[in-house]
């Protein structure tokens, strides 16, 4: 029989092609049994995977089953209740405020996520080789950026200024240069006016002891300042500082509203007090020997504003207009509550007295001065016919009372006048940072080191105020100061 194609090969050929045909038919059997295994194995994990379901199908109904065992039970959380029966919280746990219904949210006219900074250096990362078979990879586009922030280490800049000196060829004179430092340094100090101002900015803007100081300027920038050192730095602001804090004092006696407080501050070991007056855009720190009033009269003797403070009653001889504190009025009278707790008339008087504030406080601005004096007046006699009934009784609300109605001319000043606060909150604020380094350091060391922090916290709490930026501000200063 004669097949096409093999007709005229010898038998060589032949050989070789049915030796040829045997090994590929080896390599088809051994796929085969290849693929026979894998299917088999396919097969038993299919299996595995079957009784597995049945199980969790199994586990599925039984939970559903006690579901709603639980739901259809009384005391649950289905229509009927269901499950054991609630905690009730105690009587003095305040309830859960109710769930409200999320609006949708208002679609912003711009958006307002963190924007990218302008990058001062650029790495780039390339993908070389396909990880998959390692191909080499080329060109590429951006796929997404990573910004990273770090602060360099900046290294301590040494200015030598050189002085020359040049002999004049007509007269045979020596004359020696003039350094130009004004805006440089401060007098004989070797520290530039930018490190005094930054060392000031972390004392007070930062809060931070001279020992912490110290440490930040050497582990940045290898320099190695002695406590004294930065002292005198400070020193250098607050003698800067000197002409400022007058003028700003006319300022603060010519503000047609101001506010006082004052806290402990010990000297040396001596108790004193630190005294602070306050307009919205200017503060002055001052520490006097007491407590008393000659203090007060020799900070605000010419001022002619409306004075806002406490209850203390150093403050009542001021001539002006004076408003008290409405917070500290009623955190008092919380204090009593808290005393008398089953006291019902003295609760019902102090939501009485918090309504007439809170009622005070909600009177529009847009009201004539005649009709807010009026106002004022009405308040001022509803407020005495709330204290009335308790004058002379023997009541925890007699106290309160007896102080309201001595002072009922001082409580709705910020009702005539819109302009004033009804509260001291901005000079408690103020000297709070004060009352913190107190509380750490116990005070001062020296007069000298008090006249430099107060003065240090006169000058950047008041460019803090007017929206400067402190650091800026003292390196003005320093600045316009004579080298």
């Amino acid at each position: 029989m004669r097949v096409g194609g093999f007709d005229g090969l010898g038998r060589e050929d032949l050989v070789r092609i049915i030796a040829e045909q045997n090994a590929a038919l080896s390599q088809a059997n051994a796929r085969c049994t290849t693929l026979e295994g894998t299917l088999r194995a396919r097969e038993q994990e299919t299996a595995i995977l079957r009784e597995q379901v049945h199980q969790l199908q199994t586990v599925v109904a039984t939970l559903q089953r006690e579901v709603a065992t639980l739901r259809s039970s009384p005391g649950g959380d289905g229509e009927s209740g269901g499950g054991s029966p609630r905690r009730q919280p105690p009587e003095w746990a305040k309830p859960n405020r109710p769930e409200r219904p999320k609006a949708a949210r208002r679609k912003r006219a711009q958006g307002y996520a963190r924007r990218r900074a302008v990058p001062t250096e650029q790495v780039r990362h390339v993908p070389e080789r396909c990880p998959h078979d390692g191909t080499p990879l080329v060109g590429g586009w951006v796929h997404h950026r990573r910004q990273v922030l770090e602060l360099p280490a900046a290294p301590l800049r040494v200015i030598e200024h050189v002085i020359l000196a040049r002999r004049c060829a007509t007269c045979r004179r020596s004359v020696v240069a003039k350094p130009r430092l004004a805006g440089v340094v401060v007098g004989q100090q070797r520290v530039g006016i930018g490190l005094v101002s930054w060392i000031a900015a972390l004392r007070t803007t930062g809060r931070l002891p001279l020992e912490t100081i110290q440490w930040l300027l050497e582990a940045r920038s290898g320099l190695r300042l002695s406590l004294g050192g930065l002292q005198s730095a400070c020193a250098t602001v607050a003698t800067a500082g000197k002409p400022l804090l007058e003028r700003w004092k006319q300022e603060i006696d010519r503000s047609p509203v101001l506010q006082a407080d004052e806290t402990g501050w010990r000297e040396d070991g001596t108790n004193g007090y630190v005294w602070l007056v306050r307009t919205p855009t200017t503060c002055l720190f001052h520490r006097g020997p007491g407590r008393g009033r000659a203090v007060a009269e020799r900070l605000l003797g010419q001022a002619e504003g409306t004075l806002g403070t406490d209850g203390y009653a150093a403050y009542d001889w001021y001539p002006g207009l004076h408003q008290r504190c409405w917070v500290h009025i009623l955190r008092e009278v919380h204090e009593l509550k808290l005393q008398h707790p089953e006291d019902t008339a003295l609760w019902a008087w102090a939501a009485h007295l918090k309504g007439l504030y809170q009622e005070a406080c909600e009177t529009p601005l847009a009201l004539s001065p005649p009709e807010r004096t009026r106002r004022a007046a009405a308040y001022e006699a509803r407020l005495l016919a709330l204290c009335a009934p308790f004058l002379g009784t023997d009541t925890p609300q007699r106290a309160p009372c007896t102080w309201l109605s001595r002072h009922v001319t001082e409580l709705f000043t910020f009702v005539r006048d819109p302009q004033v606060p009804p509260d001291n909150n901005a000079a408690e604020r103020a000297v709070r940072p004060l009352v913190t380094a107190r509380k750490i350091s116990g005070g001062t060391r020296s007069s000298q080191g008090t006249t430099v922090r107060l003065a240090l916290a006169s000058l950047f709490t008041t460019w803090t105020l007017r929206g400067q930026d402190p650091l800026l501000a003292c390196q003005q200063l320093l600045a316009s100061t004579e080298p």
